[in-house]
């Protein structure tokens, strides 16, 4: 009985060893690397000469992390040039004096 209950008690111990010592801890980006990122990526620089964009993604593996991070800074650059060039061309316009049924056209 006392061999028994020494088996059932190591294997309970065993188990949970095993159980703890496998387990991951789940950390986040904030905790482990905020010391890594620089701090241009949290308040990018302003300026009107510039287009500037930052992009953030997870993958599964850093090349995929880094290509979708990058599409996304795209997007952003593609959005903040759509708006400087739909401003202009409202500044043109009218500066030209052109009726709103004349203005150009752009096609999306």
């Amino acid at each position: 009985m006392k061999r028994f209950l020494f088996i059932i008690v190591h294997l309970i111990l065993c188990i949970f060893f095993l159980t703890t010592a496998c387990s991951t801890s789940k950390s986040t980006l904030s905790e482990v690397d905020s010391a890594f990122i620089p701090e241009w990526y949290h308040t990018p620089p302003e300026d009107p000469a510039f287009i500037l964009a930052t992009g953030k993604a997870t993958s599964e593996s850093l090349q995929g992390a880094l290509e979708e991070a990058r599409y996304l800074s795209g997007e952003q650059i593609r959005n903040q040039l759509e708006n400087r060039f739909r401003a202009l061309l409202k500044h043109v316009t009218e500066r030209a004096g052109m009726p709103k049924e004349e203005t150009l056209h752009t096609v999306e």
